[in-house]
Parts: structure tokens; C-alpha cells; sequence
């Protein structure tokens, strides 16, 4: 069964402060986080087992599970349902770390979805198609950080990640092979509201203050639950079959 309650509390283990922000939430987000979270939500699946519909998901027709509604359905991918998501937790962490007293004053280039095209990689990386979601460089301590957000169901984390990793070695490998100190911070951010260890060590890394790491964590929780219920509507309107903008 996907979705388990066993793995998502081991996860919560590992991101202590998880609990504490559930139940921090708005009665509505709570029940919904609780329940996602349990696998009882109202999912096809679940309501095929419970003997009230089949299992169908409405928007592909495929099976509809909890991380199918949330993170896998090809009909809500290809209408930027989890794209929405995910580039709105994005601009989220980066408002955080240009403030930051290590990279305020380092270049940033990122996936900005607002530009009609894709970033120029900095020339101290190879010729290449990949486009990590932000790059922090300073020229004239020939240092980067290369930052590359998941944010989908915790169930795949472990997996996005070491994806993620091998995606951007060879970038990373050039650069600092040709005198740069470049490291990468491959963070996830669940549908849930989990976050990953390696986001903490991206936070620290920027030297941001205690209490900023937890604004930034407590927002990153609620933005991603926020989104996968109601803004960008992946479980709310589930049924509904047209999406524009984060707007069904």
C-alpha cells in the first residue's frame, strides 16, 4: 500500500519538528495532513476498497493512490499541477538565502517561471542541457553551490535524491576540477510537509541564523501542504480536469 502511516513516521522521526507544525495547522490542512499522511484520505483506491466507486483516477484513468494524487499523475504533471508546487517552495527557499549572510552577495541564477527563457549556465561549467534549479556563484572566490529541489511525495526520497546527485556530477566535477569549489545540495520538501536532512544542511551552510532556519522550514511545511490541498490543487480538485496557472 503506498502512502503508509509506518512511512511517514519514520520520516517525521528524522524531521522532528514535523509533528509540531501539524498540529500548528488550520483545522483543515490539519485533518488533510493527518490523513494523507495515513493513507484515509477519499482516494479512488481508498473508496474502491471502502465499496463505494472503483479506483480509477478521474483526470488520467489510471489507479488512483494517495502518491499517484499528489506526485505521479501524467495529466496533473502535464498541466504544471506539481510544477506549481514545487516553483513555489523554490522561490521560498531562495527568498531566504539571498539574505543570508554568505550568499546576499553572491549571483544567483535559477528556473525562474516567470522568464520566457532558461537560464546561461556560468562558464566554469561544461556545455550541457542540465539546468539545476539555482545556482549561488562568487567569481572572486571561484565558489558555487548548486541547488536542486524534489518536491514530491516523501515515499521517493531517497530515490529523487541519489537521481538528483548523479544527474549534476559531471557539473560539478568539471567545476571544481577547473579551481572552483563547487558543492551540490540535491533538498527535498514533501507533499506532506516533511522535509529532508540535506535542507537543514543547505540553511547552515548559508550561515542562517537559528531562528531564520526555523521560519524557513515552518513556511517551506505549510507551503507545501498548503499547495498539494487547495492553491495548487493536486488533491481538492482532483476531479477537476482543467488547471491554468494554479487556478482550476
Amino acid at each position: 500500500m503506498q502512502g503508509r502511516l509506518t512511512d511517514l513516521v519514520e520520516l517525521s522521526e528524522q524531521d522532528s519538528e514535523w509533528t509540531k507544525m501539524a498540529w500548528g495547522l488550520p483545522s483543515y490542512l490539519f485533518k488533510f495532513v493527518v490523513n494523507a499522511a495515513g493513507n484515509t484520505l477519499p482516494t479512488a483506491d481508498n473508496l474502491a476498497r471502502w465499496k463505494i466507486t472503483n479506483s480509477v483516477c478521474k483526470l488520467c484513468h489510471g489507479t488512483q493512490t494517495i502518491v499517484h494524487v499528489l506526485a505521479s499523475c501524467p495529466v496533473s504533471l502535464n498541466q504544471n499541477r506539481f510544477t506549481w508546487r514545487h516553483d513555489s517552495i523554490l522561490a521560498e527557499i531562495l527568498s531566504f538565502l539571498t539574505k543570508s549572510p554568505v550568499l546576499s552577495s553572491w549571483s544567483l541564477l535559477w528556473d525562474d517561471p516567470s522568464s520566457s527563457r532558461p537560464y546561461v549556465l556560468p562558464s566554469f561549467f561544461p556545455n550541457s542541457c542540465q539546468r539545476p534549479d539555482a545556482i549561488f556563484y562568487n567569481s572572486l572566490n571561484k565558489e558555487a553551490i548548486v541547488i536542486e529541489l524534489t518536491a514530491g511525495c516523501e515515499e521517493n526520497f531517497e530515490d529523487a535524491h541519489a537521481r538528483k546527485e548523479e544527474r549534476y556530477a559531471e557539473l560539478i566535477t568539471y567545476a571544481n576540477c577547473n579551481g572552483w569549489d563547487c558543492k551540490q545540495f540535491s533538498v527535498e520538501v514533501g507533499a506532506r510537509g516533511v522535509l529532508s536532512a540535506p535542507l537543514t544542511k543547505l540553511l547552515h551552510h548559508a550561515q542562517l541564523s537559528n531562528t531564520d532556519c526555523r521560519l524557513c522550514r515552518k513556511s517551506l511545511r505549510r507551503i507545501a501542504i498548503t499547495c498539494s490541498y487547495i492553491q495548487q490543487p493536486v488533491y481538492y480538485f482532483r476531479k477537476n480536469l482543467l488547471f491554468q496557472n494554479g487556478q482550476c
